[in-house]
């Protein structure tokens, strides 16, 4: 499926490089203790999180 790109400019402020994945999905690289590893790229941190936690 391909999708409409966004306006010139971006008025309407979109997240433009986002990817969503189902908990099911994440859920299969966790560790020992139940936790995935996240990197956020903005912070330069890394970070644990439970699968079903959402980022926002």
């Amino acid at each position: 499926m391909k999708y409409e790109k966004t306006q010139k400019g971006n008025p309407h402020q979109l997240t433009i490089h986002q990817h969503t994945f189902p908990t099911k999905s994440i859920a299969r690289f966790t560790d020992k203790s139940g936790y995935v590893k996240v990197k956020l790229i903005a912070q330069s941190k890394i970070i644990s999180l439970n699968p079903i936690n959402q980022l926002c």
